[in-house]
């Protein structure tokens, strides 16, 4: 098989589901922060 094409920047634009849906995302590096937050919380390393 073969690659599929991909556009250069394949990042998600949320701006029409703002606009159509009044939800907006918070930032990416946010929810990062959060999640490994969540998972330290939960279950700590030894």
């Amino acid at each position: 098989p073969t690659p599929a094409p991909r556009p250069q920047d394949s990042r998600l634009d949320c701006a029409r589901l703002e606009q159509v849906f009044g939800i907006r995302l918070p930032h990416w590096q946010n929810s990062v922060a959060r999640t490994v937050a969540d998972i330290l919380a939960t279950d700590p390393a030894p």
